[in-house]
C-alpha cells in the first residue's frame, strides 16, 4: 500500500485531509510539526517507514518553515515526490523564489475539493 505522510499543525485540516487519503485507498501517516516529520526520518531507526509521498503544508505557526523542511529534506538524500497545500496563492513569490520550489512536484492551493485534491495524489504517484 502507498505510504504518504501528511504534515499539516492545523489539526482538523489534517484529519480531513488524512480522512479523504484513507478513503482514496491510501496509507497515511502524520505529523503535527516539523520535528514531528523527523521523526519519521530517522536513519537509526531499523522500522523507519518508507515514505511515499509527502504532502506538506507551506506554513507552521506563521512561518514559512514547510519550504525549509523540504530543503533539509532533500539535502539529507530524501527523494519522494512533495505536495505542497497553501493558502497563499500557487504562484506567490515566496514559493517561487523559495529553494524548496524546484523539489516540489504540485501545489495545492486551500481551499480545495476533494476530487481535485486526491487526482493531485495520483498524478504525482503515477509512474
Amino acid at each position: 500500500m502507498i505510504k504518504i505522510l501528511l504534515a499539516e499543525d492545523n489539526m482538523r485540516i489534517r484529519n480531513m485531509i488524512a480522512h479523504m487519503l484513507q478513503y482514496a485507498g491510501y496509507e497515511v501517516l502524520q505529523a503535527a510539526s516539523l520535528s514531528e516529520i523527523d521523526n519519521f526520518f530517522n536513519d537509526q531507526d531499523p522500522n523507519r517507514p518508507h515514505i511515499d509521498l509527502l504532502i506538506i503544508d507551506k506554513q507552521f505557526e506563521g512561518t514559512d518553515d514547510g519550504l525549509n523542511k523540504i530543503v533539509e529534506l532533500r539535502q539529507r538524500g530524501e527523494v519522494f515526490p512533495i505536495i505542497l497545500c497553501t493558502a497563499t496563492e500557487a504562484q506567490d513569490a515566496s514559493i517561487r523564489k523559495s529553494p524548496a520550489n524546484k523539489h516540489i512536484a504540485h501545489i495545492i492551493e486551500k481551499p480545495f475539493v476533494y476530487q481535485d485534491f486526491v487526482n493531485a495524489v495520483k498524478s504525482v504517484l503515477a509512474p
